[in-house]
């Protein structure tokens, strides 16, 4: 997930449907800063982990992805005295370019309480968070980023829990080259530490590509998918597991460990 301490004005130009019950997150007192992925190398990441589809790993196609999608449940953390952080998100780009249209859910610890909220970013613009909805641990969300033409993209969650649910169209400049879905470490002025988030589990993950088709994870097989492991500088890992494939969609678990 990514944070900005930015004025509202510097998105407005990327907003196609009137922004509805969200809010920047420079509002709030815990907002960071962050970028898309710190990648170390193929498989590691210092602050993603999960998986990224794309059309070849060596050289990403352009126009490759139209929507990404996935369902999870929100983690119960384990606080200690410290704050730390975790997002929960389904994505388009970061992987090999410097743009990133996501929206997901955040777990983080603060003053020894967990503290969740729902937001999405067009990155390299700010973030919002989506106050409309309420996230408690447990909640089960699902998850949507869809190129819908003209270089505009729907954003869209659900919490299945309770009903509540956004949905926002924006503009943007995107090579569309990768799909992600992934548990991340926010970054502010360094990589921020990881929050124990135990397990969290990606149900129907799937992606459709230009043609439209709905494709697993893997489903292209090898050398079109990164399955990313974290190291967080400050000591906490994220190690996804492998893939279990259900027709065009797959699921997996990523696990937090010290």
């Amino acid at each position: 997930m990514t944070y900005h301490n930015k004025a509202i004005a510097a998105v407005t130009s990327v907003l196609i449907v009137a922004m509805i019950m969200t809010t920047p997150l420079s509002a709030f007192a815990d907002s960071v800063h962050s970028a898309p992925r710190i990648k170390l190398k193929e498989g590691t990441s210092s602050n993603w982990s999960g998986y990224a589809s794309i059309s070849n790993i060596s050289s990403p196609a352009s126009n490759y992805v139209k929507t990404v999608q996935s369902s999870w449940t929100v983690p119960t953390l384990t606080c200690g005295p410290s704050t730390t952080y975790s997002s929960t998100w389904v994505g388009i780009d970061g992987y090999s370019d410097n743009s990133v249209e996501q929206i997901g859910t955040e777990q983080d610890c603060s003053n020894g309480a967990q503290q969740n909220y729902a937001w999405f970013e067009m990155y390299p613009h700010p973030s919002f968070k989506i106050t409309g909805i309420t996230v408690h641990a447990g909640d089960v969300f699902n998850a949507k980023v869809a190129y819908v033409g003209n270089s505009k993209f729907q954003l869209s969650i659900t919490d299945a829990t309770t009903g509540k649910s956004y949905s926002n169209t924006f503009k943007a400049k995107a090579q569309r080259s990768s799909a992600e879905w992934v548990v991340e470490a926010p970054y502010s002025g360094g990589i921020l530490p990881l929050a124990n988030f135990g397990t969290i589990n990606f149900t129907n993950a799937q992606f459709t590509d230009s043609s439209g088709n709905a494709i697993a994870i893997d489903g292209k097989g090898t050398g079109t998918y990164d399955q990313i492991t974290m190291h967080d500088p400050n000591g906490g890992n994220s190690t996804p597991s492998a893939l279990t494939d259900s027709g065009a969609s797959s699921s997996f678990s990523v696990t937090y460990s010290p």
